[in-house]
């Protein structure tokens, strides 16, 4: 039960976090393909803008699921406190601070994180796939709107979605470590920020960034900034590989529900 903890947290909060960040995300990225002409006039590193955004509106979910995830990972083996009577003594001891406790470190470390991860992601897929497969629909979607559609065989047709739910997993998992192994030294300091200084009484004083990155330094040295760095690629370029790939394969299904056509994008499909 040891490695589940923090369960709790995940199911009252990621929802609608997750929500926010890939509505975001797929929001600005079609904003910066409409001002630079259509997704082929769009560089790669431009989708490190709309990462930035997707995390900055999504934090606000997302920074007391991390606070209530942390404390009850951090907790004693024996405490069996869940997430909802967390969250309360939080909000009744520390007020609503306490839930935003490290708001800035946060930040500062998803922000790049995710503007790193958007950026890696498109250019990985865009590698993979070329662009023109990259589209919705592969080679029907890149011909749509001139004289003749190209017309695939439903077994032409699954193995291309095949080959595309693969780069895309393959690209999530790669971004997602290459993103995870830049922000692991200031994830180590948030995560010391949230909860509290190990064997002594939580203060509703919160260090500073600064204060805590020099009193880390001074009692582990420079190593103690990468410790876990292993641990936190494999527990994050895993969910990265799942959630993109799930997210890719869900747009087009939500537009056709929604009754219209999304614009022509990459990031969307």
């Amino acid at each position: 039960a040891g490695f589940y903890r923090g369960l709790s947290a995940v199911g009252i909060f990621c929802g609608p976090a997750y929500a926010l960040y890939f509505g975001t995300y797929k929001g600005v990225a079609e904003l910066l393909e409409q001002a630079c002409g259509g997704p082929s006039g769009t560089p790669e590193y431009l989708y490190f803008l709309g990462g930035l955004s997707a995390e900055l509106v999504s934090n606000f979910i997302y920074i007391p699921y991390d606070v209530t995830k942390q404390r009850l990972q951090c907790a004693p083996l024996d405490d069996r406190e869940r997430a909802p009577a967390l969250m309360a003594r939080i909000l009744r001891e520390e007020g609503v601070r306490g839930l935003y406790r490290g708001a800035l470190v946060t930040l500062v470390t998803y922000v790049p994180f995710s503007g790193i991860y958007f950026a890696t992601y498109e250019t990985f897929k865009r590698a993979l796939l070329g662009y023109e497969h990259a589209l919705p629909g592969g080679h029907a979607a890149a011909a749509e709107g001139s004289s003749s559609l190209v017309r695939v065989d439903e077994a032409q047709a699954r193995e291309r979605e095949s080959r595309r739910a693969a780069a895309c997993f393959v690209s999530a998992i790669g971004a997602g470590a290459i993103g995870a192994a830049t922000t692991q030294p200031i994830d180590v300091i948030k995560t010391r920020i949230q909860v509290g200084r190990e064997g002594m009484e939580r203060s509703k004083h919160v260090p500073s960034m600064t204060a805590t990155l020099v009193e880390t330094y001074k009692a582990h040295g420079y190593r103690v900034f990468f410790r876990g760095t292993l641990a936190r690629v494999l527990g994050t370029a895993p969910g990265c590989g799942v959630s993109m790939m799930l997210f890719e394969a869900a747009m087009p299904r939500l537009a056709f529900l929604g009754g219209g056509k999304t614009r022509r994008s990459t990031v969307a499909y």
